[in-house]
């Protein structure tokens, strides 16, 4: 039976649904490869995952946990261990890598070891990394590279070093379109990168957005309603928890987009209301533990990420501008004009402000799953109602 999974991967029976988008990824990755893109807690890394967990035949994969790296090194290290557990040879680093160094290897402790692995990379980490691709090659079967957060990745070297950080970016980027474009691997590898922030605004920032372009971008979004509805109700029959048709309408009214873990909160939140209060579950519970539970504190921090990663991720400018922006429309019913919101953006920043940024930026928020433009391009507002409600109670007064 599925269960609420708020914190851990879904997996097994509690990975649900997502056909759609699990079709749709192995029909590119059987000749080409993927940026997956999705805010955080959506379910993109449990849908990486579901790609290794029932991989088809034909496929071999690896994954990579990209966002606490610093340096291409800090990969081409792993890429190397990740090739020694794929051949399942527990000593393959040393005798590929550190043979010369290493005579006496049964002696050397594992920390040892994988210092004298990241001296050897930060040297040649090209060379190293493009060894370590070739041996996760098998001759009958296609390998899946998965690196989830590259994104956040490639944000951390900017950030460690303005001039260094950039170049560093651009020679990593261009190094994995070589190794998607290698004639003699290129049939034999594809990749599945996954983003919760943009990367295409970083690439754009860098003038390499041609190291991304051969990528197909496939975003994970909210549930389509018979699914919302399906998903809601094996929740809530987890909980024993029965719903009549009408009190079902009104869950899915109230969670409006319906993002997996907006579903899984809002049951949380109804269940434990009903539980507390010995009332059963109706319409008028629901609203009341939605604003009362879901967007109280008892959750508050499955969200505070969305305002926080404007300041770490967007430059000071774009951070204030960003987040005025999205406080003024927190406000607003139906949205607001885009000539609207460039008057906040010039009132923020100064009337010398260029429109050209303006439009960087709105691209940028609506990479990120902030906002959504609708209509010629001259209507903006919050992506969802969940995330808009939660915004103007906790930073509605700006910042």
């Amino acid at each position: 039976m599925i269960s609420i999974t708020t914190g851990p991967l879904a997996r097994g029976d509690d990975f649900f649904n997502r056909e759609k988008e699990l079709a749709r990824i192995w029909e590119i990755i059987s000749k080409g490869s993927v940026l997956l893109a999705a805010p955080r807690r959506v379910g993109k890394t449990s849908l990486m995952i579901r790609l290794l967990d029932k991989i088809q035949s034909g496929f071999h994969g690896v994954y990579i946990e990209a966002e606490a790296f610093r340096r291409p090194d800090d990969l081409a290290e792993v890429l190397i261990i990740k090739a020694g557990e794929l051949r399942k040879d527990p000593k393959y680093l040393i005798k590929k890598f550190l043979s010369e160094t290493c005579k006496n290897f049964e002696e050397l402790e594992l920390w040892k070891l994988r210092l004298k692995l990241r001296e050897r990379t930060a040297s040649d980490w090209k060379h190293d990394a493009d060894v370590a691709i070739r041996d996760m090659l098998r001759p009958d079967s296609r390998l899946i590279l998965i690196l989830d957060e590259l994104p956040l990745m490639l944000h951390n070297m900017i950030s460690d070093d303005k001039v260094e950080g950039r170049h560093n970016v651009v020679d990593l980027l261009k190094w994995l379109r070589h190794i998607r474009f290698e004639p003699d691997i290129s049939d034999k590898i594809s990749m599945v990168i996954g983003g919760s922030i943009g990367i295409e605004r970083i690439v754009s920032h860098l003038n390499a957005s041609m190291t991304i372009n051969d990528v197909t971008r496939v975003e994970v979004g909210p549930f389509d309603t018979p699914s919302a509805r399906e998903f809601a109700k094996e929740l809530f029959d987890s909980k024993r928890i029965p719903l009549d048709e009408l009190t079902m309408n009104a869950f899915i009214e109230t969670v409006d987009t319906p993002i997996p873990i907006f579903v899984q909160i809002l049951v949380s939140a109804v269940a434990n209301e009903s539980i507390n209060s010995g009332k059963p579950v109706t319409p008028a519970l629901i609203k009341q533990a939605y604003h009362e539970r879901a967007l109280g504190p008892e959750y508050k921090h499955f969200f505070e990420d969305y305002y926080e990663r404007i300041t770490r991720y967007y430059t000071p400018d774009e951070s204030r501008a960003a987040k005025r922006m999205l406080t003024s429309l927190a406000f607003e019913t139906s949205g607001l004009k885009r000539t609207t919101l460039f008057d906040i953006y010039k009132i923020e920043l100064g009337n010398k402000v260029e429109g050209e940024d303006f439009d960087l930026l709105v691209t940028a928020l609506q990479n990120d799953f902030y906002i959504k433009v609708s209509g010629n391009g001259d209507k903006i507002e919050f992506e969802n109602k969940w995330l808009k409600d939660w915004w103007r109670r906790y930073h509605g007064l700006g910042t």
